[in-house]
């Protein structure tokens, strides 16, 4: 199961929605959800939306039938959610499922939708967002996160962060495309950006150690960057360079990196 949150952070999301519960209550398949037995509880939930469809049953489907790489099921479950609710989580929910799909356009649509709300701070709660998870996947065994900031800001301008989870006895690591500002500020010294641009930068850090990908003069689309990613995370393509450092003894650029939401999907209540 891709990264989660508790039991009792899904109950507050239950209690969010302020719907119902379907005969028999959803505490039990958002326990099995929890469990890592999806189908078990997509068979009960699915049962349930039959004579109960909450917007809580909708969440639970959407959830399940996704960990499952039932994608269109999922979505046809979110879809049903963001008619009955306009969550923005639901948004977030949205942008996931249409990328797992290849659904590209789509997915930009409602990106676009998301980011526009968020800009707009019609929504309080949103707005007090940094960033959101706009992806979650599988990559050659590896669990991978990839997050999108609002609006890139400070000194490192971190635009995306795709986190690679520890997988058995292989460290989990950070790859993120930033621009920042002393980077930029060397760049233009040497004549290497043209005015009016900044330079982007890939780079992977890990313990102990930080490796530069490559560079792009104005920002790479996310496709782009995901494709740098997964060859990376593939063993495809090798870092330009790369540096190591005792962690105890000096301040790495990770530490310095805006940290990805809190909760994986942004708000509170959301797995």
């Amino acid at each position: 199961m891709l990264i989660r949150a508790s039991l009792a952070a899904c109950l507050m999301w239950a209690n969010l929605v302020l719907a119902s519960a379907p005969p028999g209550g959803v505490d039990g398949p958002f326990a099995l959800i929890d469990a890592g037995k999806h189908r078990e509880a997509l068979v009960l939930l699915e049962k349930a939306r039959e004579t109960a469809p909450t917007p809580e049953v909708l969440w639970g489907i959407g959830l399940a039938a996704f960990e499952l790489g039932e994608y269109e099921k999922s979505l046809d479950a979110r879809l049903a959610f963001a008619r009955v609710n306009s969550d923005w989580r639901g948004m977030v929910k949205l942008v996931q499922t249409y990328q797992a799909l290849g659904r590209l356009e789509e997915r930009d649509k409602q990106r676009t939708a998301l980011v526009d709300l968020w800009t707009s701070g019609a929504n309080p709660e949103l707005s007090r967002e940094e960033s959101y998870r706009r992806e979650q996947f599988r990559h050659e065994g590896r669990n991978i996160s990839a997050f999108e900031h609002y609006r890139p800001a400070g000194t490192h301008r971190v635009v995306y962060a795709f986190e690679v989870a520890a997988d058995g006895d292989k460290p989990g690591y950070r790859i993120s495309l930033g621009s920042y500002d002393t980077t930029n500020t060397i760049a233009q010294e040497l004549g290497d950006v043209p005015k009016g641009k900044r330079m982007y930068h890939l780079d992977q850090y890990g313990a102990g150690y930080h490796e530069t990908l490559g560079f792009y003069i104005g920002q790479p689309s996310y496709d782009v960057v995901r494709a740098a990613v997964l060859a990376k995370v593939s063993g495809t393509s090798k870092p330009m360079s790369r540096s190591t450092y005792k962690e105890n003894n000096a301040k790495s650029p990770i530490h310095l990196q805006p940290k990805p939401a809190a909760q994986p999907d942004g708000g509170a209540g959301l797995r």
